[in-house]
C-alpha cells in the first residue's frame, strides 16, 4: 500500500524515533562503563542519568527495559542493556572476551 507495506506513516516514524533512542541509549551505557574504566566519576554519574533517561523514553513507548547496574568501587557500571526481553549488549562478556583475548596474547 502505497510503498509502506501496509504500515501507516506515523507507525514508521515512532519505530524511527525508537531506534534514534535506542542508539542514545547505547552510547550512555557505554560511557557509563569507558568513564567507570577511567575513573572519571562525575561523567560516570552524569552519564548513568542520561541512559536511565532515555530508558524511561523507551518505556513510556511501551518497552520493557533492564540496565542492571552494580558499584565498581565506588563507580557505577552496566551490566547489560535488555530491551523487551532481548539482550541487546551484555557489557561483561564483552568485558570477558576482551581480558581473555589480552591473557592469550
Amino acid at each position: 500500500m502505497g510503498g509502506h507495506g501496509g504500515r501507516r506513516k506515523g507507525d514508521n516514524m515512532k519505530d524511527t524515533y525508537f531506534d534514534n533512542v535506542k542508539v542514545r541509549l547505547f552510547t550512555d551505557c557505554s560511557n557509563v562503563n569507558n568513564y567507570e574504566e577511567q575513573k572519571d566519576l562525575e561523567r560516570n554519574r552524569v552519564n548513568y542519568g542520561c541512559a536511565i533517561s532515555w530508558a524511561q523514553v523507551m518505556r513510556d513507548f511501551g518497552h520493557d527495559v533492564d540496565l542492571p547496574v552494580y558499584d565498581s568501587d565506588g563507580f557505577l557500571r552496566i551490566a547489560k542493556i535488555v530491551i523487551d526481553g532481548e539482550v541487546y549488549v551484555d557489557f561483561e562478556a564483552t568485558k570477558k572476551e576482551i581480558e581473555n583475548q589480552s591473557k592469550s596474547e
